[in-house]
């Protein structure tokens, strides 16, 4: 479980006035498994358009932030997502921002081609979840989650989930 709720980060964030729990721009926050259609991921803005956003070379450094798409995992299991916005823009989105600030057994970075998730990193400031990605939990909570809301995913991805649970 990872949590943001009362830890000294969102203590020092609200001290300094920035508080990533509510944003102007929640509408923008999206539960995965609506965009699921015909076994593929469908873009938010065209049902018709499958979601699209590969990581570049094997290295998503190259991608702009407003083209990375972040994730959180709930304690029920549900996926959020939503475009990751640069922490100093007004109303950003960030992974706290997902759950309203709840605990999570998951977060980081999703990338999708061609309606499928092909990757997903471990890189989350807000829930500290850097280097977490090869432990057990946090790979159960992201392939169980993935398995129950029908998500498709790449085989490859699937393989490295499943190596990492026991």
């Amino acid at each position: 479980m990872f949590y943001y709720h009362d830890t000294a980060e969102n203590h020092r964030r609200l001290a300094a006035g920035i508080c990533r729990c509510q944003s102007e721009e929640q509408d923008r926050v999206v539960n995965l498994r609506a965009l699921v259609l015909d076994d593929r991921l469908r873009s938010v803005h065209s049902p018709a358009e499958l979601l699209d956003a590969p990581v570049v070379n094997g290295n998503d450094d190259q991608l702009e932030k407003p083209y990375r798409f972040i994730f959180a995992v709930s304690q029920n299991f549900e996926i959020r997502i939503a475009l990751d916005h640069l922490r100093a823009v007004d109303n950003a989105v960030k992974h706290e921002t997902l759950f309203h600030n709840a605990n999570v057994l998951a977060a980081g970075e999703i990338y999708f081609e061609e309606g499928v998730v092909i990757d997903i990193n471990d890189r989350s400031g807000s829930y500290r979840t850097l280097g977490m990605l090869n432990t057990p939990d946090f790979a159960r909570a992201v392939l169980t989650a993935f398995r129950q809301n029908g998500i498709p995913m790449s085989e490859s991805l699937e393989g490295f989930l499943e190596d990492q649970v026991p």
